[in-house]
């Protein structure tokens, strides 16, 4: 629809245009009585009465430059969206710990220099947590 409402513009502004740019301008009419006497006195130029049929035709072809470009453009290309897709929420149960206190009279401990590992006893027994398997 843009097309052909595109191309009748221009079909109608060339039909308008065309006799106005045949009769050149209207420096000689025909049947007399003419604008300017032939030929013109020394004191009198021509220049600048052209200046108004020049603006016409710049005119009239940036707009039929308009109207074709507009007609014989191709669509514009689709915007790209990224749509976003959320993984649907995983439920993680929390592991049971389960712990045991038990009743220790020594531990191995590691020595921080060398790494050797020795055991050491304690003056009395501790208690100390342990995990264990859950059943």
């Amino acid at each position: 629809m843009k097309k052909l409402s595109a191309f009748i513009c221009l079909v109608s502004l060339l039909l308008v245009s065309a006799p106005a740019f045949a009769r050149g301008g209207g420096y000689y009419p025909r049947g007399g009585g003419g604008y300017y006497h032939y030929p013109p006195p020394r004191y009198y130029s021509h220049h600048g009465h052209h200046d108004g049929d020049i603006i016409a035709g710049v005119a009239f072809g940036l707009l039929t430059g308009a109207i074709i470009g507009q007609a014989f453009a191709p669509p514009p290309a689709p915007v790209y969206t990224p749509r976003y897709y959320y993984a649907p929420p995983v439920v993680v149960e929390q592991q049971r710990i389960c712990v045991e206190e038990r009743v220790v009279s020594g531990e191995w401990q590691q020595n921080p220099y060398d790494g050797t590992r020795y055991w050491v006893s304690f003056p009395y027994p501790m208690k100390r947590r342990y995990e264990v398997p859950c059943y």
